[in-house]
């Protein structure tokens, strides 16, 4: 067995990278002269994965627990290899952008699956999360300093982002929007819930709720409305089974307030106000300007009706389409997008149905937070290719497999501690 202290460390190393992300420049690719860089999550997970082909050859035990998706995902990433082999046989395809970019897609699942056999394999993830909020504030914490200091280069184009993406908004309001709904759904289920002071949960609540500004600074509108989607969501379950007439109006009323203070502080506090710019949503979506999302949307759809072969077999590799799920279709066509539908119901019949455990307030927590963050991300997934992008997906796929761990993984008795 391999000792859980060897274990704790590695993931407190992953989170480490994933939230502070160094990174070895190694090059550019010569065709289209984007940037190779290689993060250190890349080399740790390739350690971890040959530590555990090791382990598993050496220790004889051929037989491993297939880890709850496992059939989803190895649909999804077999129709891909499928696709992208038909592609580069039949068409002439870029082939360092196609390996570059299946290879990410196929990292989030390696890494979800190294996840959840680490996490399986310790009493607890409690002791994670102290790690995940520690280097969240160190986050946030920078943010106030690019403002204060105003670090140009951390500031532009949009407003003050955290330094592991340092330019584009979205990484680094997916980064602070995953955290926020982690964190935000454990204090609701779990953490408000503890014998502790109500100072101290008082400083728990303002920790879990400070990856907010994160969002706000970014001067992104999908992370923007994917925060606003997550506390909506993250209050229905919070209420649900509890509503009458006065309890609804209490939520009504809650939410009302809640998107005053989001309004309020766009115009009152530093943040990029095009997060709320109705006259940007008007051109991304009715201006008809080639430019926008809807013209590249009617361009992605000109392109399947005059090859509809790509309905069945998509085109392999496709790039970013601003819209995760047109990004599907082009790529994989309409038994992609089906397959893609199939893994995230998976996980949202999951996390929902494991909800309702009482006996476990911390696993309720995570259950919760997994549900609201897959709506969220679905929603996002409309304008953005949010299932893409690096930082929110490594932290969606590690909450993914600690969630997925506590659930079907049995546990003693005496490590359930509410």
């Amino acid at each position: 067995m391999v000792n859980k202290k060897i274990i704790y460390l590695f993931l407190i190393s992953l989170i480490a990278a994933i939230s502070l992300s160094p990174r070895l420049h190694l090059g550019f690719v010569p065709s289209t002269g984007r940037n190779i860089d290689i993060r250190i999550e890349d080399i740790l997970l390739c350690i971890g994965l040959i530590f555990w082909l090791c382990y598993f050859f050496v220790s004889g035990k051929y037989k491993f627990q297939k880890p709850p998706l496992f059939w989803p995902i190895l649909a999804w990433i077999s129709f891909g290899l499928f696709s992208v082999l038909v592609n580069l046989l039949f068409r002439d395809v870029n082939l360092e952008i196609t390996f570059f970019y299946f290879l990410k897609e196929i990292e989030f699942f390696l890494f979800y699956f190294l996840f959840f056999y680490c996490l399986k394999n310790i009493d607890s993830g409690k002791r994670l999360m102290k790690y995940w909020i520690i280097f969240s504030l160190v986050n946030v914490f920078w943010l106030f300093y690019v403002f204060i200091f105003n670090v140009r280069w951390s500031m532009e184009p949009y407003g003050p982002n955290a330094f592991i993406e340092p330019s584009g908004p979205f990484p680094s309001g997916g980064f602070f929007l995953m955290l926020f709904i982690f964190f935000l759904n454990l204090f609701i289920f779990y953490y408000s819930k503890l014998n502790i002071s109500k100072i101290k949960k008082v400083a728990l609540f303002v920790v879990c709720i400070l990856p907010m500004v994160g969002v706000m600074w970014s001067g992104s509108m999908a992370a923007t409305m994917g925060l606003l989607i997550s506390i909506v969501v993250s209050l229905f379950l919070f209420f649900k089974g509890r509503l009458n007439f006065i309890v609804t109006m209490k939520i009504i009323i809650l939410i009302a307030i809640m998107l005053g203070v989001v309004v309020a502080a766009v115009y009152v506090l530093p943040v990029p106000q095009k997060i709320i710019s109705f006259k940007k949503v008007m051109f991304e979506y009715a201006s008809g300007d080639s430019e926008s999302r809807g013209g590249i949307l009617r361009e992605h759809l000109g392109m399947l009706i005059e090859r509809p072969q790509y309905l069945v077999t998509g085109v392999g590799v496709f790039g970013e389409a601003h819209s995760q799920y047109m990004r599907v279709l082009l790529e994989r066509g309409i038994m992609g997008l089906f397959l893609f539908f199939w893994l995230m119901w998976s996980i949202l019949k999951i996390s929902y149905n494991s909800f309702k455990d009482k006996n476990n307030l911390f696993k309720k927590g995570l259950t919760a937070g997994l549900f609201v963050a897959t709506v969220s991300m679905l929603a996002m997934a409309i304008p953005n290719d949010v299932f893409m992008v690096v930082k929110p997906d490594e932290i969606y796929w590690f909450f993914t497999a600690m969630t997925m761990a506590l659930i079907f993984v049995p546990v003693k008795a005496e490590q359930i501690v509410n």
